[in-house]
């Protein structure tokens, strides 16, 4: 098993050999999380404490904070050995802040590459924001290389890692926090992964299929309850001065609607004083946020799936997190290229599994009431 390291103010306290198991679920897009059982008397168990840092595997990008410990007794009354632990990694210290506009201006409004514009909203909350007491210590930014697609974004008063998983979701790009202990310091920065599928010639491809004894179990779901391909998506102004742009080119009975409340997308400039933005950039703006929204919208596939640990594609060295492969199993006639957006590792005495998402994650209830919360109308009815 993988030792676990424990790190606080930037210093070793101690070493864990001995655990009952352990889950790691990384993922691209958003924020993943640790499971943790450990006996009550495994040798150092007692140096696991909240806020305090374990460093699986000696590795530097895998570092997570802990945040939840618990221990009960079992249901004769017997005190449990066992401790659960939660920890999130370092890119969770991007939830404790919102993006805070600039006094001057109602909205954050960046343009640029999306690591341009991920990079400018951690600046901006995290590490010269304008209160001082907003700095978060030793969180710095690696050194902008404008990867990505351009993106125009708007946000105020938005949680910073539900932001930057928007533009993650929309540009393909994935973000990280690493511990740098000689510099005590965390480093934010993007990442960029890699095509991997059977259709590209730059890279080794990885194909995921039963035959080539590379997954097992495999679960398959295609699903049209969610498709819209048009929106009406309504930015500044009231009644019927409210700028509405149509966004898609669908018709007739393939044509399924969406209303998208874009009220925050400015009419004024970040100026100071602010002047009337151009109608032709508001509309631009809007049709952005349209495209981006009907993304989420699209007829949606979900692909999970057991990969063989045993097999002739192994994790980190022919595949990462966030890359493209190619998925298949010629007995349901599924063939596609999708991105690995969630991997979960189990380390236990028994042994090591390992199993993937391919695209999206299948949509949880509280995510589908979340998105029809969304798409409420912000119409004032007068």
């Amino acid at each position: 098993m993988k030792s676990l390291r424990v790190i606080r103010d930037f210093e070793q306290l101690g070493e864990i050999k001995q655990y009952n198991s352990i889950l790691l679920a990384h993922r691209y897009h958003t924020v993943g999380e640790v499971d943790l059982n450990i006996n009550f008397y495994s040798p150092n168990a007692e140096l696991i404490e909240k806020n305090s840092l374990i460093r699986f595997d000696g590795r530097n990008d895998r570092v997570y904070q802990i945040k939840h410990k618990e221990i009960g007794l079992d249901e004769l009354g017997k005190a449990s050995e066992n401790w659960t632990i939660k920890a999130f990694p370092l890119k969770a210290f991007l939830m404790q802040r919102i993006t805070y506009p600039p006094s001057h201006t109602a909205y954050d409004n960046k343009s640029g590459s999306a690591e341009t514009v991920m990079k400018h909203y951690v600046e901006r909350n995290f590490i010269t924001p304008d209160d001082p007491n907003r700095v978060f210590p030793n969180l710095v930014i690696a050194p902008d290389q404008e990867r990505g697609p351009n993106v125009s974004w708007q946000s105020r008063f938005k949680n910073v890692a539900e932001e930057l998983t928007e533009i993650s979701l929309a540009s393909g790009l994935g973000w990280e926090i690493y511990l740098d202990i000689p510099n005590q310091r965390y480093v934010f920065d993007v990442v960029q992964p890699s095509d991997r599928t059977m259709s590209q010639s730059v890279l080794p491809p990885v194909r995921f299929e039963p035959t080539l004894k590379t997954i097992a179990a495999m679960q398959y779901t295609t699903s049209d309850l969610n498709y819209k391909n048009f929106a009406y998506v309504a930015g500044p102004g009231e009644g019927i001065e409210r700028i509405v742009k149509g966004v898609g080119t669908s018709t007739g009975a393939n044509r399924y609607e969406l209303f998208i409340d874009a009220r925050d997308v400015p009419d004024q400039t970040n100026d100071d004083p602010p002047l009337p933005r151009p109608l032709v950039d508001i509309e631009t703006d809007l049709e952005i946020r349209g495209l981006r929204e009907l993304e989420k919208m699209i007829q949606e596939q979900y692909l999970e799936a057991q990969i063989l640990t045993k097999s002739q594609l192994i994790y980190e060295t022919d595949y990462f997190l966030g890359d493209i492969v190619t998925v298949r199993n010629k007995n349901w006639n599924v063939g596609l290229d999708a991105r690995i957006t969630e991997l979960l590792e189990v380390h236990e005495s028994g042994g090591y599994k390992i199993s993937a998402t391919f695209g999206n994650n299948m949509p949880t209830l509280i995510d589908k009431i979340k998105l029809q919360f969304q798409q409420i109308s912000g119409e004032v009815r007068k």
